[in-house]
């Protein structure tokens, strides 16, 4: 995505803010994220071409949390209203803050983490604005039908299949009473700032919705088994995110007994996301490190 120079400006003057030079923040120098300096501060503008729908609701909401003490940008208000910019391209502007991704999720981040998490799930539950929900059974349901109009994604209907069979009873059963309440959907390194070995700061709020807060705890495990050498998740590595979480929310017993069965459904519906997305639908199972996770965890106890 390019923005033009006049539609950055368009948006820089519309959050008030006067800058001295901007810059990429994007290798190649995609203009979709530029860091803004002005006399006082720098700022973070953020694009939205694909997402604004989404952004609609994530922003408001970043702005109630950070409100309350959360740690992450806040975004400017503009003067047309709002916290977005309703351009060819709508915009967001935040402050900027720094720290940098880690590289690698040690034990001690990894704690941080799963704290911050838990932060984030009691302090929304009092967010009483609409948020977008999913239904993930239908939309593994509806990712098979799209996985069957190409021949080399049609065994990936099977393993759905077998899983629907045996679970899909029990999780309706489940989700009525798991604690439910906003939750950040896309909890992971890329989207976290570290300074000094210390969590600074949550990023990305673009899939935030209502679920089970269990499914955003199992969503965080699934980047986790991402980045293992074999795709599967590290005992270590699951049990310091749930004692981190633990320090901040303690997980309701019906929580810990729904874990294992969240964390296939959310690596499962995380392949589904894919099929269904045609930007990025990969071009066969083997291809698809998300259905790798699944495969290389299936049947895991976590609890």
């Amino acid at each position: 995505m390019q923005a033009s120079d006049a539609e950055i400006a368009e948006v820089l003057a519309d959050a008030g803010v006067v800058a001295v030079k901007f810059s990429p923040l994007n290798r190649g120098g995609d203009k979709s994220t530029c860091r803004v300096e002005t006399a006082e501060r720098s700022y973070v503008l953020q694009f939205y071409e694909r997402t604004a729908a989404a952004a609609r609701y994530a922003l408001p909401f970043v702005a109630w949390i950070a409100a309350r003490g959360y740690p992450t940008p806040a975004p400017r208000p503009m003067q047309s209203g709002g916290w977005l910019h309703r351009g060819r391209l709508p915009a967001a502007v935040f402050p900027f803050v720094e720290g940098t991704h880690p590289p690698v999720a040690t034990i001690p981040i990894t704690e941080q983490m799963g704290a911050a998490l838990a932060r984030l799930h009691r302090m929304a539950r009092g967010y009483d604005r609409r948020l977008p929900t999913i239904d993930r059974l239908q939309l593994i349901r509806d990712a098979m039908v799209a996985a069957k109009a190409h021949e080399s994604l049609t065994p990936w209907s099977e393993v759905a299949v077998a899983f629907l069979r045996e679970n899909e009873k029990r999780w309706r059963n489940d989700l009525a009473r798991l604690p439910s309440g906003p939750v950040h959907h896309d909890f992971h390194t890329d989207n976290l700032l570290v300074l000094d070995d210390v969590l600074t700061s949550v990023l990305d709020f673009d899939e935030v919705q209502r679920s089970p807060f269990v499914i955003d705890i199992a969503r965080a495990l699934h980047y986790f088994a991402e980045e293992a050498p074999d795709f599967r998740l590290p005992r270590t590595v699951a049990e310091a995110f749930i004692r981190g979480y633990e320090t901040s929310r303690l997980m309701q017993e019906n929580e810990h007994d729904a874990l294992d069965l969240a964390f296939q459904l959310a690596n499962l519906a995380h392949v589904a996301f894919s099929m269904l997305d045609t930007l990025d639908r990969p071009a066969s199972l083997e291809e698809s490190v998300r259905h790798r996770v699944y495969l290389a965890n299936q049947n895991r106890l976590l609890t």
